[in-house]
């Protein structure tokens, strides 16, 4: 064809339905993982990749996902080793588990259901976990492990508990959120009544109708 005549590459979607390794360096548009015990390295996907899993851990290496991780079923470990993501999306019946390590990158996680994300082994200037959202069911928990997490944002009713060894740069809330930890937070902006802490934020900056001091489960000091 004429150097000027655009040139469209059409990629095919894979399925992953057996439990197994599949290390083939590969192009693909979306990907759909149904089956636990398995191995996804050195794949690249266009669109998404979609992990419904009933049972078994699911482990990828070398991947990018140019569009979200859709986790929508299991409760074993998705571990993600040199994995760079648009988006990571859980929505889930079960409690998602979550490990990012290495140079691993997830710009943004939209959590819609109970979770647990992890990180452990990151390289130096790895960023793991960017910025996470809640917009999960009334009740639901996020615990966060060992995370050096830039921004937290609740826009529904939720706990959230964080170890000793997490950092979360911003948090801000628009619904009523119980943050339970020992960690450190840097900023938390309050736009909700119903706000708890155990270990007192850096800064606290509130509305001005907001209660948060008196009304509400906060150290007044």
């Amino acid at each position: 064809p004429d150097a000027s005549t655009p040139c469209f590459v059409r990629y095919v979607s894979a399925r992953f339905n057996k439990s197994g390794s599949y290390s083939e360096s590969k192009v693909y548009k979306n990907g759909y993982i149904d089956a636990g015990n398995v191995t996804i390295s050195n794949k690249t996907f266009t669109g998404d990749l979609y992990i419904d899993v009933p049972s078994g851990t699911v482990t990828l290496k070398n991947v990018n996902v140019q569009g979200t991780i859709r986790l929508t079923d299991g409760s074993d470990w998705v571990k993600l080793y040199d994995v760079n993501a648009g988006a990571l999306t859980i929505d889930n019946k079960d409690i998602s588990r979550v490990f990012a390590s290495r140079d691993t990158a997830v710009n943004a996680v939209n959590v819609k259901s109970s979770a647990v994300l992890e990180e452990g082994g990151l390289f130096t200037s790895s960023v793991g976990f960017r910025d996470v959202t809640v917009d999960a069911a009334k009740g639901s928990s996020l615990t966060l492990r060992n995370l050096n997490l830039n921004k937290l944002r609740t826009n529904t009713a939720c706990d959230v508990v964080y170890d000793g060894n997490t950092i979360i740069n911003y948090v801000y809330t628009y619904a009523p959120t119980e943050l339970y930890g020992n960690g450190q937070i840097n900023r938390l902006y309050c736009n909700s009544n119903g706000v708890y802490y155990d270990t007192k934020p850096l800064y606290i900056q509130s509305l001005d109708y907001v209660d948060i001091f008196y009304s509400h489960r906060y150290d007044p000091e």
